[in-house]
């Protein structure tokens, strides 16, 4: 049974709020890059993934002034160190003393980053939303006590192999429903921000259903992000580089400077 008396505990194997993939104990994750597999590029500094006491990847401050950012990969900083992330760009720009609370996690898709965000919202101070968010095929399952994300492209993250290929089989067959699911949390979680008068600013990277959710981003008085470009590889060699984040931190204060 799930104790959600520990809401600031997130050990991923307990599924307790908020999800995350590391153990709130470790101070550090030794970073990908420095694996073999990926290799680091010439001249390029290897990093570690500092881990707050929460279980994500943002150093606290205790700050007055609190900024939430919620996505996957991308917005937690995959393959860049933490000062090169998009999120803290733009904090740093807009005000140094903005402490960015990053809630981002990797392989996540909108179920998990809605739950982060509501989680956030209802800890801290929150004073602005920035929401960069994947396809809406990334799902989530509890199987045996465990807590499952679910890719397309990454079956391998599966433990159980035979249960991995049968959700794989059927999933084309829950496209609609899969998208009305999000459509229904998004509309919960728009609401919970405006009650609240949290500015969101939102992205779905996903083409089509960015359409949907323009039309729902209408209704909420949302506002809309730019996709995020492709300027050059991040250490990794996986997801997007440092000038990436940086130009992408610049459209994004572009867009604050508009409203």
């Amino acid at each position: 049974m799930t104790d959600y008396s520990l809401l600031k505990r997130a050990p991923v194997s307990k599924h307790i709020i908020p999800y995350t993939l590391y153990s709130p104990t470790q101070s550090a994750v030794r970073c990908w890059e420095n694996e073999e597999v990926y290799g680091v590029p010439t001249g390029e500094e290897t990093f570690e993934y500092k881990i707050n006491d929460y279980g994500f990847r943002w150093t606290r401050k205790n700050s007055k002034r609190q900024w939430l950012f919620v996505g996957c990969s991308h917005t937690f900083g995959q393959g860049v160190s933490e000062q090169e992330n998009y999120p803290e760009i733009i904090c740093k720009s807009v005000d140094p003393e903005i402490e960015c609370i990053n809630v981002a996690m990797p392989g996540t898709g909108p179920q998990i980053q809605a739950l982060n965000l509501a989680w956030a919202v209802n800890t801290f101070n929150i004073e602005r939303v920035f929401w960069y968010m994947p396809t809406v095929q990334r799902q989530i399952f509890v199987q045996r006590d465990a807590v499952h994300t679910y890719h397309p492209s990454a079956l391998e993250w599966f433990h159980d192999k035979k249960f991995a290929k049968l959700w794989d089989k059927i999933q084309p067959g829950l496209e609609e429903t899969t998208q009305h699911k999000t459509i229904w949390e998004l509309y919960s979680t728009f609401s919970i921000l405006k009650a609240k008068n949290i500015p969101l600013h939102f992205r779905c990277w996903e083409g089509p259903f960015q359409l949907y959710a323009r039309k729902l981003s209408k209704h909420f008085d949302i506002k809309e992000i730019p996709d995020m470009p492709k300027k050059d590889m991040g250490r990794d060699w996986l997801h997007r580089g440092p000038e990436t984040h940086k130009e992408y931190a610049r459209m994004i204060l572009e867009t604050l400077d508009e409203n």
